[in-house]
């Protein structure tokens, strides 16, 4: 199982694997892995796994620690300090990958603890998002089996490929490796208040990100909180969908004195799930 302990950043390993009662109707995470957010697409958070019990919990040991990069960068800019660690990480063929709070991501040996690499695009450096402040859940995995990547949206709303054995940003992504999510919202988006909290989901060749706008609204006209498809190897978007229907779409009707042309917000800000067989 993974610990995550907020105060100070940092993840520990603890020997053996969680086990769980049997569900019906649930297959979950499959071979002991942990391969989207939710443990499968579906989000069950379910593994069938079973060494830990009542048993033998108390013998549980920590086997190494990581810390993120997260504590000294706050440590030198209070600014920065994160509003909480909420990453789970996934576990892909034996490595853990994980975004901290800062939208920092590290690939790390699952039974070694080694960071194996670390990416930190800076994103930090546009100040404190909106909304939540400097807040993660986790990075998103795609192959098609020859090559494999890592997807982070930030906090300050871009979305960056990253190749997953050496971190590297894939360059025909997007440029240079990333797309800014501010772009294509139908109008102009500050992106001080737009960003990315939770992480993407992956469905066949598409990575769909959602978006965190301020809970408490002050203006009418706040940014658009459409969810996006887009191309997993170039970054081109490949559909949108409307939050607020907009003319000619299902639903146009109900907004009143063309009230549709600049309401923001209606933004799905949480964990996505997907069936992977219906698309």
């Amino acid at each position: 199982t993974i610990a995550k302990r907020t105060s100070t950043w940092t993840i520990a390993f603890v020997l053996g694997v969680l086990g769980v009662p049997a569900a019906l109707a649930q297959t979950g995470a499959l071979n002991g892995e942990w391969r989207s957010y939710g443990g499968d697409d579906g989000s069950t958070k379910y593994a069938q796994l079973d060494q830990i019990d009542t048993g033998n919990v108390d013998l549980l040991a920590v086997a190494w620690q990581w810390e993120s990069p997260d504590g000294a960068i706050a440590g030198e800019n209070r600014s920065l300090t994160p509003s909480a660690f909420k990453a789970t990480p996934l576990m892909i063929d034996d490595v853990l990958y994980v975004r901290s709070s800062l939208s920092i991501v590290a690939a790390i040996d699952a039974e070694t603890g080694e960071q194996l690499w670390v990416q930190d695009v800076g994103s930090y450096e546009s100040g404190r998002p909106t909304n939540l402040g400097f807040n993660s859940r986790g990075v998103a995995h795609w192959t098609d089996g020859s090559e494999a990547r890592i997807f982070l949206a930030t906090s300050d709303a871009h979305l960056w490929s990253f190749d997953a054995e050496t971190g590297r940003p894939i360059g025909l992504f997007g440029r240079d490796g990333k797309i800014d999510l501010t772009l294509g919202l139908r109008r102009p988006v500050d992106r001080g208040t737009y960003q990315v909290i939770s992480p993407p989901m992956v469905v066949g060749d598409v990575v769909i990100v959602n978006s965190s706008i301020s809970d408490g609204p002050r203006y009418k006209t706040a940014p658009p909180g459409d969810v996006r498809g887009f191309d997993v190897r170039t970054g081109e978007m490949r559909w949108v969908f409307h939050t607020v229907p907009q003319e000619g779409e299902f639903g146009n009707d109900t907004w009143e004195d063309d009230s549709w042309t600049y309401t923001g917000n209606t933004n799905a800000w949480s964990i996505m799930s997907a069936d992977q067989e219906l698309g």
